[in-house]
């Protein structure tokens, strides 16, 4: 296990330590652990939940995505229209993509 050093005031380190006895530590190092790890989750949730609204904007977008076969479909048509092509012009295709979401959500 890794060591890390860190510096507090000693209005923190009094706050760590009673953080410690209040909730049951059995040290400042299992205390800061856990607020780590907390934050840690706080945001893998964060980020979970914005790839899950830009799939939710792109099958509002494109409603055939709201199938796994539809999805499957759309792909697959996407790898056989890049199938060859140099990565200006798949860069190309992805802007194309992402420009006509941005027109069809104005639309709306």
């Amino acid at each position: 296990m890794a060591t890390l050093h860190i510096s507090l005031s000693d209005a923190l380190k009094d706050f760590v330590q009673h953080q410690v006895e209040l909730r049951g530590f059995s040290n400042a190092s299992d205390y800061v652990r856990t607020l780590i790890r907390e934050a840690l989750e706080k945001q893998q949730f964060s980020e979970t939940e914005k790839v899950l609204q830009k799939m939710a904007q792109l099958q509002t977008a494109y409603p055939i995505l709201a199938t796994a076969a539809g999805r499957d479909a759309f792909f697959d048509n996407m790898i056989k229209e890049s199938a060859g092509t140099t990565a200006q012009q798949e860069d190309d295709i992805m802007q194309i993509a992402i420009a006509e979401t941005n027109v069809h959500r104005q639309s709306k």
